[in-house]
Order: structure tokens, then C-alpha cells, then sequence
């Protein structure tokens, strides 16, 4: 059946048969492309005519440690770019040198490093740099680990758009890449370390980062450290997407100043704090005229958020185009539904709320949902309208 295909159309099907999951035992794409080839000429002859289907691959621990470096250039060599993840406790030097050699290939770059120091990725440095790769993503677990080996490898990298660094940010202080360019960039512990991985001394009053003209989105994501100690240095004029993990109210002065400072036009932002919010947030909300999707996961009241909403009925500037509203509360909520109603009529004029999330992260017992007449109304306005425990819902 197969061979009366076109071979387009039969490219097409192999591509839908990707699959993302992982397995801890083998080498493996998205879709394990070698068992294609196990199944008649017909079939062998469109796997291997589909660089896609090799444009994934993942090393597990097993393979990392004791890879086959000829099945791995078999697999290369069928592709045009690869995505290539490495989950390993220590990145031994056939993996090195198959990261050095095939440094053209590379889009991708993902190294999960399970245990060990990962000093070795400072011996990647091949002389012509990286000239595909579009994405870093280095995940980290050890947090106390002082680096002094300095990763220069990924500085040339003249695509490089993407840089993410997950659990542990004493290693931004050893790699360093261009800045310049980055449009994507996310850190799931930020500390007051991060300036000087940007080159700035934090301890030099007045030094400030040169703008990143290009970077559009920005996470700063933990539950201890204070994300917006790097927002003092920055000045981020095409940022489309601000995510702050965690804030205390002290700071919203630093977040004021670096939006007015940015004059970026954000989008989408979201924010995490254990102190009520709600209406000391609204300055840096009038500085955030463009934004159409807000989050806050935070300990509110009833009060803070009749504030918020009185706000946004009566003062159709605030947020003028915002259509999805999340609030994210501790459980310990006796929420003004009928305001919410108000609120939601009252800007029908404008950009309409077309998704409003009410979630509880704790147990519902203290969390008041409207009465079955209040939410009827709600949901009558034809908002897309969720009350429930947070994560029940799609972003």
C-alpha cells in the first residue's frame, strides 16, 4: 500500500507519527525512526528520505555513559538539523567530541545533567562555534557547586535565540553566550547572582546592562530568591512577556521602574507572592497598557480584590485590552462575584473578558463560590468562566 503512495504524501504520514515520549533505556528521536527501516524497502526508503524523522535525539543515561559513536553518526547523517538531549550524571569525552565534531548540526542543544558537576561542558568550544543552534537548555540540580571553569563555547553562536537554565544558578556565573541576540530567556532560580552573568558588578551603583533589544520574553521562576533583583539592571524595550516567580510588595517600586524605563508593550504577564497584591499592583499594571493576559498567584482577600475590580470597571484605561484574567488564591477566599459581573458588563466596550480562572491552591473548604443565580449570570455574559483547584484547567 505503501509504494502507491506519493512519496510526499507518505512523508507527511511519517511526520504525524512523531511521539515526545521518552524512554530510559534506548536511543531513541521523537519517533524511534530506525524501526520505520525494519519494515520493508518501501517503508526504509521513505524513513530515510525524511531528514524529520532524525531531527530528534535523545541520549539517556545509559547511552550517555556508554554511547555507540557509530550508530549516533549513522543517525546524524540522515538529518539536516538535530534537537539533541543528553541525560547524564557526567559527559564523558566521546560525547564531547560528538557535540565538538557535528557542531553545525546542532539546533537544539539540552543537557540534562543528573548529578555530577558538569564542568565538562567547558571543553565544548569547537573553533567554528555553533552556527545553527537556535535553543540552550541546561538543567542543573546541584545547587552549591562553585564553578571555576568558564564555558566560552556557546558564545558563538550567531542563531542562538533561546537560553534556559533550570535548578541551579551558580552555573550562569560560568557560561557565557550572546546576550545580544537572545529573544527567549527563563531561569527557575534567580539570585543576585544573575547581574554578573550579564557582565554587570551589582556592587557598582549605576551599572546597568546595555538594552536587549531583541529579548521578548523573560521567567524568572522561584519560590525563595527575589526574581526582580536583575530587573534593576535590565532595560528589555521588546519584551512581550514578563513571568516573575516570586515578589514581595517592596518590590513593585524596582518592577515600576523597569517598565517605565523599558517602554516595552507587554502582553502577557504573571506573578507569584504570598502578600496581598492586588492593589498595590495597579501601578505597575497602568504601565502595562498593552497587556491582554494577567496571572497572579497570590494570598488575597475580599477586599483586595473588590479593589482590583472597582478598578477595572470604573476605569475602562486600565488594561483596555485585557480578555484573560487568572487568580490564583491560597483557598482563604470569600471572592465579590457580583462586582466580578459588574465588571465584566462594564467592559463589553472594550477588548471583552473572554476567559476569566478563579483557582484555590489549598483545600476548598474556605474557598466561596458564587450562589448557582450569581453564576448562572456569569456564565451568561459568555466569558469562558473556571472556579476549581489550580491545575485543573489548560493554560
Amino acid at each position: 500500500m505503501l509504494d502507491s503512495l506519493p512519496l510526499e504524501l507518505a512523508t507527511e504520514i511519517f511526520i504525524f507519527t512523531l511521539d515526545s515520549d521518552i524512554s530510559d533505556d534506548r536511543l531513541i528521536s521523537q519517533f524511534d525512526a530506525s524501526y520505520l527501516c525494519e519494515d520493508g524497502h518501501a517503508w526504509r526508503r521513505v524513513a530515510l528520505s525524511t531528514p524529520q524523522l532524525w531531527s530528534n535525539l535523545t541520549l539517556c543515561e545509559t547511552h550517555a555513559t556508554n554511547p555507540n559513536p557509530a550508530l549516533i553518526e549513522q543517525w546524524l547523517g540522515r538529518a539536516h538539523l538535530v534537537s539533541l538531549s543528553v541525560w547524564a550524571n557526567s559527559f564523558p569525552d566521546t560525547i564531547l567530541d560528538l557535540i565538538w565534531r557535528n557542531n553545525t548540526k546542532w539546533k537544539v542543544l539540552t543537557f540534562q545533567c543528573l548529578g555530577g558537576p558538569a564542568f565538562e561542558l567547558s571543553r565544548i568550544n569547537p573553533a567554528g562555534g555553533f552556527p545553527s543552534l537556535r535553543e540552550l537548555v541546561i538543567n542543573k540540580s546541584d545547587q552549591n557547586i562553585v564553578y571555576d571553569h568558564v564555558i566560552h563555547g556557546f558564545h558563538n553562536a550567531p542563531r542562538l535565540q533561546e537560553f534556559h537554565v533550570l535548578g541551579c544558578s551558580n552555573f550562569l556565573m560560568a557560561i557565557h553566550i550572546p546576550w545580544a541576540q537572545i529573544t527567549r530567556y527563563s531561569c527557575s532560580i534567580p539570585s543576585d547572582s544573575i547581574p554578573t552573568h550579564f557582565g554587570v558588578n551589582p556592587k557598582s551603583p549605576g551599572n546597568m546592562i546595555p538594552p536587549l533589544l531583541h529579548l521578548k520574553s523573560l521567567t524568572l521562576d522561584s519560590d525563595t530568591c527575589t526574581p526582580t533583583t536583575i530587573l534593576r539592571y535590565l532595560t528589555l524595550p521588546a519584551l512581550q512577556t514578563l513571568d516573575i516567580g516570586f515578589m514581595a510588595i517592596q518590590q513593585l517600586e524596582t518592577l515600576f521602574t523597569f517598565l517605565t524605563r523599558s517602554s516595552c508593550q507587554l502582553v502577557s504577564f504573571s506573578a507569584g507572592s504570598r502578600e496581598t497584591l492586588l492593589e498595590p499592583l495597579i501601578p505597575c499594571l497602568e504601565a502595562m497598557p498593552t497587556l491582554s493576559s494577567l496571572g497572579l498567584a497570590i494570598s488575597t482577600s475580599e477586599e483586595d480584590g473588590s479593589h482590583l475590580l472597582e478598578r477595572l470597571r470604573g476605569d475602562l484605561s486600565l488594561l483596555p485590552r485585557l480578555w484573560d484574567l487568572t487568580i490564583v488564591s491560597n483557598g482563604r477566599l470569600l471572592f465579590p462575584y457580583d462586582l466580578l459581573l459588574e465588571t465584566i458588563r462594564a467592559r463589553t466596550a472594550l477588548v471583552p473578558l473572554r476567559r476569566f480562572a478563579l483557582l484555590w491552591t489549598s483545600h476548598p473548604g474556605r474557598f466561596y463560590l458564587p450562589d448557582a443565580p450569581l453564576e448562572r449570570q456569569l456564565r451568561e455574559t459568555g466569558v469562558d468562566i473556571h472556579f476549581g483547584p489550580h491545575g485543573d484547567i489548560s493554560s
